[in-house]
């Protein structure tokens, strides 16, 4: 997938190059540079969205997208793969032109792209793989005659015109050549790429047959066996990029399959975030109502029906208060990605995490143990996002010690060169099958849990490039690392850094 982005990109940045260099030459020569395909169209976007010049009509949306582009939002733009792909589906690549205020788009149909996917697939399957010594030249063209892959020094008379086409393949036979290069005589093997079962190109390979000349000249009388051998060899040749190739493709099919599927759980991901925060606002309203039932309309103190009404109000404000909690959960999960770096130092945020658990914990009958390190030890990371990563697993841990105990935090520079936050607890510890899957969502193991706290705190260290490790056995408690990795540079507050 990314050779295919990379090739397409490199396409625009070739043309726009050629227009930056020569703004004044015809669009249409400016074309040549990448030889447009059929079913491809390219055009140049303004950031107001109007084409500039184009070789078809692109639409509305592919436009807007340029517009963005053209006006330096980003630098690159891919829209290849849909969810459900179509034969009628834009798929396009757009890059930020050198020019201000201009974008170059690619827009390929479903057989464009099909092309160009076959295209990379062929030369990773002969470039990817040593060519034997034997082998001195391999030539494979598309049915415009169009080079795909060229190894090796081919014969000068065989480099403009393809043995079995001229601008078409004329049929779909094998053919076996003896060809001169230079002082030494090759032997051409040419077959059709066929591609369910409908010619693509052509492929041409050429064995050297010096040292099957020699042997030959020595013993006639096996010439007949060589020639057999030979002719086996290049058709073995032949079947071994065959089947190379249709690795390849096979590979960029479930690449393909794998990337809609991610698409698929980001438009289902974005989906929750938006039910979340439409659920939230009438729970604000239920919450505020129940308040007011609680004290407008309560019962006197002396009716039969003030315990029942106390515990029927007290269950809603409860469910309330628990599903704003779930409903915030996944907000903090859709946002957790998203960082607003700074320096911040460890000590400080220690403190900060053990002062807002301090009572919670006292109430529990649990002895926190800080250990912050140095004071002027840092790092680059969200300070909200961390400090809710570490509020997570100090919570957590701290309802693993239902009998009371204690908790400790600290941190410190791991062997590695890491920035390690360790929160450690002598609770319950961990059983070894649940242990693998206490980062997965929504597992828990506590009767009122919603499964999202360890899963959130993984991903927030995630998104900071680093990493969660855990150590423990049923019944002796558990250690939970926090390993980040940190610059050298960045580990000391320096009074450039420090906001007053």
């Amino acid at each position: 997938m990314e050779q295919l982005t990379q090739l397409l990109i490199d396409r625009l940045k070739r043309l726009d190059e050629t227009c930056s260099s020569e703004p004044n030459a015809p669009f249409r020569l400016s074309l040549e540079t990448i030889e447009p395909r059929p079913g491809e169209i390219v055009a140049i976007v303004d950031g107001a969205g109007t084409v500039l010049l184009s070789n078809g009509p692109i639409d509305d949306e592919t436009r807007r997208r340029a517009s963005r582009l053209a006006r330096g939002h980003q630098d690159i733009d891919i829209h290849l793969f849909h969810e459900h792909p179509t034969e009628d589906a834009v798929r396009t690549v757009a890059i930020r032109g050198k020019q201000p205020s201009r974008a170059i788009v690619l827009v390929l149909d479903e057989k464009a792209l099909a092309y160009w996917i076959r295209i990379i697939a062929v030369r990773n399957a002969v470039l990817h793989h040593p060519i034997p010594k034997e082998v001195a030249y391999v030539d494979i063209r598309d049915t415009e005659n169009r080079r795909v892959v060229a190894s090796g020094h081919m014969p000068e008379d065989k480099r403009d015109a393809c043995l079995l086409m001229t601008g078409k393949l004329r049929n779909t036979h094998a053919s076996v050549q003896c060809k001169q290069l230079g002082d030494i005589r090759v032997l051409e093997f040419s077959y059709p790429v066929l591609w369910i079962d409908q010619p693509i190109g052509t492929i041409r390979v050429g064995i050297d047959t010096g040292s099957t000349d020699r042997l030959l000249n020595k013993h006639q009388r096996h010439a007949w066996g060589w020639a057999v051998i030979m002719i086996v060899l290049g058709f073995g040749m032949m079947a071994l990029l065959y089947r190379i190739q249709v690795r390849h493709l096979n590979h960029m099919r479930s690449m393909q399959h794998a990337l809609n599927e991610a698409e698929k759980l980001s438009t289902l991901g974005k989906l929750g975030a938006g039910l979340a925060h439409e659920i939230r606002n009438p729970l604000n309203g239920l919450s505020m109502a129940v308040q007011r039932i609680q004290r407008e309309f309560a019962p006197p103190a002396d009716a039969t029906n003030k315990p029942q009404f106390d515990r029927i109000t007290g269950i809603v404000r409860d469910e309330i208060r628990r599903l704003n909690t779930i409903v915030g959960d996944f907000l903090d999960l859709a946002r957790c990605r998203n960082l607003h770096l700074q320096p911040v130092r460890l000590a400080e945020l220690i403190d900060q995490t053990v002062f807002l658990l301090k009572e919670a914990a006292s109430s529990r009958n649990i002895r926190i143990e800080a250990r912050p390190p140095d004071a002027a030890l840092c790092c680059m990371l969200d300070r909200d996002k961390m400090e809710q990563a570490l509020l997570n697993l100090l919570r957590n841990a701290i309802d693993s010690m239902a009998e009371g105990g204690t908790l400790t935090i600290g941190a410190g520079s791991c062997r590695d060169g890491s920035l390690c936050i360790t929160v450690g607890d002598t609770g319950s510890g961990i059983a070894e099958p649940q242990r693998a899957r206490i980062f997965d969502p929504f597992f828990t193991t506590k009767p009122s849990g919603n499964g999202l706290g360890l899963y959130i705190a993984s991903e927030i260290v995630a998104a900071h490039q680093g990493e969660i490790r855990v150590k423990s056995a049923e019944g002796s408690g558990t250690v939970m690392e926090i390993r980040l990795p940190c610059r050298k540079e960045d580990r000391v507050f320096s009074s450039a850094k420090v906001n007053p």
